[in-house]
Formats: C-alpha cells, structure tokens, sequence
C-alpha cells in the first residue's frame, strides 16, 4: 500500500470514528471548515505515526500495522491532554487503562509474530541455537518469559506515573495561584503528553517490529 494512501485511510477514519465522534458528544457540529482543519491535523499527526514506523519496520509493515499505531497514538495523546483541562482527568493516570492499552500491544506483537515466523518465533525463547547453548533453554525459558511480562507492565506504570505525576503538578499550582503562575506548567504538561505518547508508541513499535522481524533458525 502506497505511504500516501495509507497515512489517509488511517487519518479519514480517525476523524471520522474518533475524534467527530468526541465532537458530536460534546455538542460540536462537524462542520465544513472544522473537518479540513481535522484533516490537516490529522494528515500531519497520521503521518509522523507512519514515519515512525517505517523506520523501525519499513513501509509495508508500518502501512499494515498503522491503523493500531495511530488509533494508540491518538487515544493516549488526547486522554494526556485532557488532564490540562480545568475539570477533567486524564484517562492515563489510570493503571486499568494504561495495562488495558499495554496488554493489547502484547497480544498484538506476538500473535503478529508467531502469524509472520512461525515455531520459530516460540523457538527463540528457549534461547539462540546457532553459536549458543541449547541445553542451556531451562535458563533462557525463564528469563525470556519474564522479559516479555516486564512489557506491559513497564509500559503502563510508566505512562501513569508520569500524567499523574504532572497533573498533580499542575492541579497543586492551580489552586494556589489560578491566575498566570500555573502556565508554564500548562507549556511542561504539554511537553509531558507529547513525549509520554512518543514513548509508548515508540515502543509499541519496537516490540511489533521485533517479533515480526525474520527469526534466525533456531
């Protein structure tokens, strides 16, 4: 699938099922002129996504896999935002939503990699044959599984720590000062939202590109 095609499908959609949706629940028309500035957005938005990806797992596979990268993307960057709105919270201050999003990654990626390489990705748990110690696989088992269990927990513990971090921040200098003090940390809540969904779709990323990747024989 062509990067332009690709990165439009993905974009139409969201802007269709996702954030019109949220508009529409609000008592937000979507209208002529809001849907172009939404396509421009999202265009941009989609296909920093999509470079992304390409340059973990090339285009084929960032094109296949794009409709999950940028639907996570979008969700965890909206609901981050949504904590610097005065009377709402973010949904990623939440360990339930964090692990919900952290756990669908790890069935994707290894579903993802036992669909592309086959017993050769099971194979490489119980560690490298070639140039390796194969009867060495009741201690690579272990460690490998725990490895792989580690990421959904880490994902999620780390993008809750930090929105709740911040909004605590936030909220704390708000109520002490409601007038100009609280914005330059308004600007580092921003920064914080932005670079925590850059982390968690990054590594999404990485850990689908690493299971699809061409396993060595085993």
């Amino acid at each position: 699938m062509d990067e332009a095609v690709a990165v439009r499908r993905v974009a139409d959609a969201l802007e269709a099922d996702v954030v019109c949706g949220l508009l529409r629940s609000a008592g937000i028309e979507c209208g002529h002129r809001v849907t172009q500035e939404l396509d421009s957005m999202l265009d941009g938005f989609v296909g920093a996504v999509f470079k992304l990806a390409s340059d973990v797992m090339g285009p084929k596979d960032a094109a296949r896999f794009l409709p999950l990268f940028g639907t996570l993307a979008l969700f965890v960057f909206c609901c981050n935002i949504q904590g610097l709105v005065p009377g709402f919270l973010p949904a990623t201050d939440t360990l339930k939503t964090n692990l919900f999003l952290a756990l669908l990654v790890f069935v994707v990626y290894n579903v993802a990699g036992i669909w592309r390489n086959g017993m050769h990705y099971v194979a490489h748990f119980l560690g490298p044959k070639i140039g390796g110690f194969p009867w060495l696989f009741f201690l690579f088992l272990p460690i490998e599984i725990a490895s792989h269990l580690a990421r959904p927990l880490s994902l999620s513990l780390r993008l809750m720590g930090n929105i709740l971090a911040d909004h605590k921040v936030v909220l704390a200098i708000s109520s002490l000062i409601a007038l100009l003090a609280p914005v330059p940390f308004l600007l580092l809540g921003v920064m914080v939202a932005i670079v925590q969904t850059l982390i968690f779709t990054l590594l999404s990323i990485i850990y689908v590109g690493l299971a699809i990747e061409h396993a060595e024989e085993h």
